[in-house]
């Protein structure tokens, strides 16, 4: 039985010979990939991998834009494909390293293998400076996976604008946007519970270091020179404690007496204000009367916020939503690059959309 079960492993590819000896058999890569995930035991991958990713999905990208100015049916499909298992390489490692990291933490949290607090900061510190801190510089606003994101969305929109008679293409596209979505959202959640889970132990374990580094330097300065070497007394002053001006017990129940029959005063009323009235939200009643009166826009983010100057930032984004969902008809974009919406204290930066009713 032990010899058929260990053939048929062989032939189905789950055991392969280890490269340093012939009597002795590993999991292939696919089988211990499998059961690290099933495991919760991942291998980190460190930002390098992710960078690749971004580098191929960049190449990609730029063969979409081509097939999308060709009007290529075909290569647009095929690369569409290709983008789908890109993202979702970068969303599958995103998710690997996240349970990897919680591993990782719980192990050292736990502590059984009676670590010492300088060891388990190295592990903790190994996984703040190769991986965590690398990654959160790579997903910042400013570098290069949302530079590359953020390129690969302008492209899927216009490829829907492009291939808007091509229904089955027409819906690729839609589902491409909804992928990036799902990954922005997925890889930004999973590097926020890395660092929730690593921040607090990374800085507890960094105070334990010292305080035990400290506490090592005082003994080996005590133990070289003496005690009177560590300067107690200047480092830590201790206050003394003198008599000086005590009451005498007459005159303390007299000051006890005052209190006891002591009335406070009525406090003064608090004045309540009139609330400011809060605006009135957008709905679509008021957008579609609001367009009625109006020619279409040319940009739809500059006319809401002229439109409605007393509406909130997060009412301007919701009714601008409902332009994006085509209500009202379809919008395209009205130029190539960003522009500048200030509004208060807030600034959006977008794509001028431009509706076209139906």
């Amino acid at each position: 039985m032990a010899e058929y079960v260990f053939s048929r492993l062989r032939e189905l590819g789950f055991i392969e010979p280890a490269p340093d000896a012939s009597a002795r058999f590993e999991l292939t890569r696919p089988v211990e990939a499998l059961l690290r995930h099933l495991l919760r035991e991942q291998h980190l991958s460190s930002a390098a991998v992710t960078q690749g990713y971004i580098n191929d999905l960049e190449l990609t990208s730029e063969q979409l834009e081509q097939a999308v100015q060709r009007r290529s049916r075909g290569v647009a499909i095929r690369v569409l494909d290709e983008i789908a298992a890109q993202m979702d390489r970068i969303r599958y490692d995103s998710r690997a390293n996240r349970d990897s990291i919680t591993t990782e933490v719980v192990r050292v949290r736990a502590n059984a293998e009676r670590r010492t607090p300088r060891e388990r900061f190295e592990i903790v510190n190994r996984l703040w400076e190769h991986h965590l801190r690398p990654l959160r510089d790579l997903l910042d606003v400013d570098q290069a996976m949302e530079r590359c994101l953020d390129r690969l969305t302008r492209l899927l929109v216009e490829g829907r604008t492009a291939f808007l008679s091509d229904g089955p293409l027409y819906q690729e596209f839609g589902r491409g946007q909804a992928r990036l979505v799902r990954l922005r959202r997925e890889v930004a959640e999973d590097l926020r519970e890395c660092l929730a889970e690593v921040t607090p132990l990374y800085h507890g374990l960094q105070q334990d270091t010292l305080i035990v580094r400290g506490a090592s330097e005082a003994l080996r300065i005590a133990r070289m020179d003496g005690v009177p070497a560590l300067c107690l007394a200047q480092r830590f002053p201790l206050s003394t404690f003198r008599r000086e001006g005590i009451v005498g017990d007459g005159k303390l129940q007299a000051y006890l007496h005052e209190v006891v029959h002591y009335e406070p005063p009525r406090p003064a009323p608090i004045p309540v204000g009139i609330p400011a009235p809060r605006p009135q939200p957008i709905d679509l009643a008021t957008l579609r009367s609001a367009l009625s009166d109006e020619p279409a826009p040319d940009d739809c983010l500059a006319w809401l916020i002229q439109r409605f100057p007393e509406a909130t930032p997060t009412d301007i984004l919701r009714a601008y939503g409902v332009f994006l969902e085509r209500t009202f008809g379809r919008v395209e974009a009205a130029q190539d690059g960003e522009n500048a919406y200030p509004m208060g204290k807030v600034t959006f930066h977008a794509i001028p959309m431009r509706l076209i009713p139906r």
